[in-house]
Formats: structure tokens, sequence, C-alpha cells
């Protein structure tokens, strides 16, 4: 009986140890984009793929269809403050002038029925200054945008390097709800002049 009782002890250690369990190893992988949104401040956070984030607040103190709206980065003591802009439908996030860095787009919308499309884009400089990226509708007298009354899509061609603007064609006499000329799409071109950076249609 007394031999019995080493071998007991060891079966009873092994038990012990074959029960505890082995932490998991945490998760390094980072999600693109990561939105957290703040109720009640209208914060959106968004990761790049260099790893800073963007941070975008919007808030409403003179009602729904106007917005005042702030970026700010993580990487940055710069912050770019707008108001009574047109309220926020989307974010896009691409690096269109391939400098390493991750541009951020955000897509307004106007209220109303045209529902007019805009884009507040904004370039992070070496990854640390703010700086607005020109956008302006100045050049809607083109003729590509003949027929075009709205109603605005934004999207990225991440092969090409491009943003793309989608918008109904409305013939003479269409009705507001009722575009009967298909659809169009504007590509921009991120390009510097200078100092200056803008995006212009490729022609």
């Amino acid at each position: 009986m007394i031999k019995l009782l080493p071998c007991l002890f060891l079966l009873v250690f092994l038990s012990a140890c074959s029960g505890s369990s082995v932490p998991e190893k945490a998760s390094t992988q980072i999600p693109t984009p990561v939105v957290n949104e703040d109720a009640g401040k209208g914060l959106t956070q968004i990761m790049t793929r260099t790893g800073s984030k963007y941070f975008v607040t919007e808030n409403h103190p003179g009602g729904a269809s106007l917005s005042d709206i702030s970026v700010h980065a993580s990487t940055s003591s710069d912050t770019i403050k707008l108001q009574d802009a047109d309220p926020i439908t989307s974010m896009l996030v691409n690096d269109l002038d391939q400098d390493g860095y991750d541009e951020l787009y955000i897509v307004t919308t106007s209220a109303g029925s045209g529902s007019l499309g805009n884009v507040i884009a904004v370039h992070m400089e070496q990854g640390q200054r703010l700086t607005r990226i020109n956008f302006t509708d100045s050049y809607l007298d083109d003729k590509r945008f003949q027929g075009h009354m709205g109603k605005d899509r934004y999207s990225i061609d991440s092969v090409n390097h491009l943003l793309l603007r989608t918008f109904p064609v409305y013939k003479e006499g269409d009705p507001n709800a009722n575009p009967t000329g298909g659809e169009r799409t504007i590509s921009y071109r991120l390009t510097k002049t200078g100092e200056v950076l803008e995006l212009v249609p490729v022609k």
C-alpha cells in the first residue's frame, strides 16, 4: 500500500496539469476600415493601411440638412474643419497618388430631390500633415456633364488609381424620378501642381 502512494500522487498531478487551459494568442490582424461610431457625437474612426487613423466628426447644430465636419488623424496635430457642409453619406480610403499614404474621401450629398454629390478630400502628407485636396464643380460646363442633375455616386478604381463619379443622365423633359439617358461615369486622377493637389477629370 505504501509503494502505491508515489504513483497515486503522480496521477493527481498529471490530471491537474491536463485540466489547465493555455491562453490563446491575441489576434494581430487589423481590419480596414475600422468604423467606431460614438453615439451623440457623430465620431467615425477609419484605419488606413499604414496603421494611422483618420477621425471624422459630424454634427448638425442647424438641422439635419447641414453638417459641421472636422477631420484629424492619429499621426497629426492638424485639424480640418468645415461648417454648413452637406451631410456625409459615405467615406472612401485609398492611395490614389501612390505616395504610400491613404487619402480620405468624404462623400457628401445635398438635401432635397437633386441629391448633388460632392467630395471632401484630405491628404496625409508623409503620414503627418493634413491638407485639403481641391475638388470643385467649376468644370460642370464640360460636355460630359450634360444631363447631370445630381444623384451622384462615388467609388474607387484601385487598379487604375482613379476616383469614379457615376450619375444618371437626364434627357429634356425627364421628371426628376425617371431619368432616361442611362448612366455616365467621370474618372478623376489625383494630380499635383506645385504644392497643390487636385482631383482632375480624365480627358
